[in-house]
Parts: structure tokens; sequence; C-alpha cells
């Protein structure tokens, strides 16, 4: 017998006792349902990894319409938004991002 933690383990199932075995027939049950989830799982496996470019395809297509309806509006209607799109354009974050990946990688290594 073991100790530590997998003793407990052990004691449980020990006190538990013997578990009645499923029949035949409810073995037999339960196989077939888990193959044939398995088989639907694996016919769906390529429809599944389509959804992903078409979604991704989607959200482009939406995103250039939306910024195509917005760069033909008078900027004299929203001034503020033109001139803060203007500087977007211009702004780069990179130092802060890998800054915030220094200090999340950081952090990883003090639990290390």
């Amino acid at each position: 017998m073991s100790t530590g933690p997998d003793r407990s383990i052990e004691t449980l199932i020990r006190l538990a006792g013997e578990r009645e075995m499923p029949s035949d027939e409810a073995t037999l049950r339960a196989r077939t349902a888990a193959e044939q989830s398995w088989q639907r799982m694996l016919q769906e496996a390529p429809r599944a990894r389509m959804r992903i470019p078409l979604a991704l395809a989607a959200t482009l297509t939406l995103a250039v319409l939306g910024w195509y309806a917005w760069t033909q509006r008078d900027p004299a209607d929203y001034p503020f938004v033109h001139q803060a799109a203007a500087q977007l354009r211009e702004h780069d974050d990179r130092e802060q991002f890998l800054a915030g990946i220094d200090l999340f990688l950081a952090g990883i290594e003090t639990i290390r």
C-alpha cells in the first residue's frame, strides 16, 4: 500500500467495494453509441474547419464595407471622430504591447 494522498483514494476505493459490471447488452449499447458519436464527429470535422475561413471572410467584408461607408461621410458632420481616426492611422502601440508581453512573461517566470 502506498503513502500520502494516493492512500486516501485507495482507501475510498476499498471502502466502496466491488461494483457490478454492466450487462453485455448495456456494454454493447454504450460502445455503439460512442462509436456513432465518434463517426459523426469525423464527418462534421471538415465542415467545422470550413466555418472559420468563412467567418473571417464575412468579418473582413463587413469591416471593409463599414470603413468605406464611413469614409464617404462628410468630415464636417463628425469632426472629432475624423480627427481621432486620422491620429489612429499613425498611432503605433508596439512598444506598449511588447512591454506588456515582457511583464506577462516575467510573471510566468516567478511562478516557475
